[in-house]
Formats: C-alpha cells, structure tokens, sequence
C-alpha cells in the first residue's frame, strides 16, 4: 500500500489549498493498487472559487431538485473529487475544513 502525506505535496494546516488538493486527487486516481491518503491534524482552508468545476447528476450537491438521466447535468465544485480514485483510504487525523474569515 501506498501512503500519499498531504504535507509532502504541499497542502498544509492553516493554509488555502484548493489547487494543491485538485492536482493531488488527479495523480490519486492515476495510482493504482491500495492508498492512503494522510493529512495532518489542523484547520485546511478550501477557496471553492479555485476549484475546477465538474459536471454532477444525482447527488446531495444539487438541493431539492436532483437530475435525472437525460437531463443537462449542472457544473459544481467539489472540496476534493475523488472521480476515478479507487481503493483509498483517508486518514483525517483530526483535520477540519474551515472558511476562511
């Protein structure tokens, strides 16, 4: 198994790092096999502005209102998308997301 620490890529406690996460999960759903991902203990700042938008269907993102097979998808952001990862394990180690004030 593959450990993936998040500090190693730069993505740190106390610091934005939405770009760094992104870029992260790309290379996570090119690695195959078991993985875990670690991130240390701390307040992660996520600016959604910098995320890449992505098309979502039926999910808890969409609100009331969930789309249907058929229909145009609406673009969104997720704090990490994990399309195309597989067998990961993440250890929050007491991390927490935080909006920036």
């Amino acid at each position: 198994m593959k450990i993936f620490k998040a500090a190693e890529y730069g993505i740190l406690p106390g610091a934005e790092c939405a770009e760094k996460l992104s870029a992260l999960a790309r290379q996570l759903a090119e690695e195959d096999g078991e993985k875990t991902l670690v991130f240390e203990k701390g307040d992660y700042f996520i600016d959604a502005e910098r995320l890449p938008q992505e098309k979502f269907f039926i999910t808890n993102t969409v609100g009331d209102r969930e789309w249907k097979k058929g229909e145009t998808p609406h673009l969104n952001r997720a704090g990490i998308s994990l399309k195309g990862v597989e067998d990961l394990v993440v250890e929050g180690g007491g991390a927490r997301n935080r909006a920036k004030k």
